[in-house]
């Protein structure tokens, strides 16, 4: 894998940016969520990643956590997507700071609360938005009916 590939990757994993990429001779593209970059412990840097679209081993489903050796890696695509750690999936960064040969880890202000401490900080953020739209939704709801009435003095 080319020195520019993993500029890429280390960009994504900082930015939370998805990545298209071809890993070793496949036909089509995965879609994936770079959240750590690492040397393991033979020296060979791994990508450990959240996929969500392409081929995946033979009875996985998708999606799915993935490690991928970046010399597998042949082509990478930096996305406009952005992402958010993917911490109720399991990503864990309280023990990838302990990792030894770590190249980048993405961060992510709910991410670094740990999932326990996410957990006991409040709802999750998918149920907290459906409640704030509630709320929103309901003031349209009061002014829409508001413009209904007729106008006074009239």
């Amino acid at each position: 894998m080319a020195q520019d590939s993993l500029g890429i990757l280390i960009r994504a994993t900082k930015e939370r940016r998805c990545v298209a990429l071809r890993v070793g001779g496949e036909g089509p593209l995965r879609v994936i969520e770079p959240h750590v970059i690492y040397l393991d412990l033979e020296g060979i840097a791994v990508v450990e990643c959240f996929q969500t679209k392409g081929p995946v081993a033979e009875g996985e489903m998708l999606p799915a956590w993935q490690a991928l050796p970046l010399k597998r890696i042949e082509s990478v695509f930096l996305l406009n997507t952005e992402f958010r750690a993917r911490v109720e999936e399991g990503f864990e960064p309280d023990k990838v700071q302990g990792l030894n040969n770590l190249i980048a880890v993405v961060k992510d202000p709910l991410a670094t609360l740990g999932k326990k401490r996410a957990e006991a900080a409040g709802a999750p953020l998918l149920t907290q938005a459906r409640a704030l739209w509630g709320h929103v939704g309901s003031a349209i709801d009061r002014a829409l009916a508001a413009d209904d009435r007729p106008p006074r003095g009239h």
